[in-house]
């Protein structure tokens, strides 16, 4: 009696199985039975609460890490890319321009940073420089009045640049980026040797650039890309010499774009 006693004063605070130990020894008492029951209960009811707070968390994981994947995939742009492609470039400059026109092959490794936010842009473009401006090329040999001067050549140009870019627009499958760059030009003019020979120009070169994302694949681009170099030196027989040159050009271009390794 003094057990039953000292189990009623303390009943809220002894755990479940005491009191099956004790209904082990006195199988009949009623407030135990009646106890037990209550204990029981409160157990299978903080178990299911338990197993509901968990089911809870992991929807709650699965549809934030769901809705987290559905908005990249709904973004154009998110990986690096690589991208090829050809464009046609347009000289400046009036009569200091050595050619009017340019066919690009171009090639760019986009590393896209800060989340989507920006791109930083590394462009090879290798051209063929064509429509020779005779203005600048009888004015550079000083060519006579009435001389049969052969400009029908081909020149060449090759630029790396190095851009970074912040993404203007960036939706499902449209994008936009739009920035500086800056690099170094390498260029060719293709001279009459009969008059004299054109030095090859290597000068660093700057302006800005836009890319266009159209879905997973299409790329387009424009690009004005300034020179510091303004003179060509050519050189005769007898001295050599230093011309106005503008070497300044707009490219416009598209491009097959897809998914890098790296």
């Amino acid at each position: 009696m003094r057990i039953f006693f000292y189990i009623s004063k303390m009943h809220h605070f002894i755990p479940l199985k005491v009191y099956n130990k004790y209904l082990e020894a006195k199988p009949g008492t009623d407030s135990v039975k009646k106890r037990v029951a209550e204990l029981s209960d409160k157990k299978n009811e903080k178990a299911k609460v338990a197993n509901e707070v968990a089911v809870v968390k992991d929807v709650y994981r699965s549809n934030s890490h769901s809705t987290r994947l559905k908005k990249k995939q709904h973004l154009n742009l998110m990986d690096n890319y690589y991208s090829s492609g050809i464009g046609y470039g347009i000289g400046f400059g009036g009569d200091k321009c050595p050619y009017k026109g340019a066919v690009s092959f171009n090639a760019t490794d986009g590393f896209v940073i800060a989340k989507g936010k920006a791109v930083v842009d590394l462009a090879f473009n290798s051209a063929f420089l064509v429509s020779a401006n005779k203005t600048w090329f009888y004015n550079a040999y000083q060519a006579p009045p009435g001389a049969n001067l052969d400009v029908s050549g081909i020149g060449y140009s090759e630029s790396v640049t190095l851009g970074l870019f912040p993404v203007a627009v960036n939706n499902k499958n449209l994008s936009l980026a739009v920035g500086p760059m800056a690099g170094v030009n390498f260029y060719i003019i293709s001279g009459n040797y009969s008059y004299g020979s054109i030095d090859s120009k290597i000068t660093l070169c700057y302006g800005v650039k836009t890319n266009l994302y159209l879905g997973e694949n299409v790329m387009f681009f424009m690009q004005l890309m300034l020179n510091a170099a303004n003179t060509a030196t050519l050189s005769d027989t007898y001295s050599g010499y230093s011309v106005p040159t503008n070497y300044n050009m707009l490219n416009i271009g598209i491009a097959y774009k897809f998914d890098t390794w790296w």
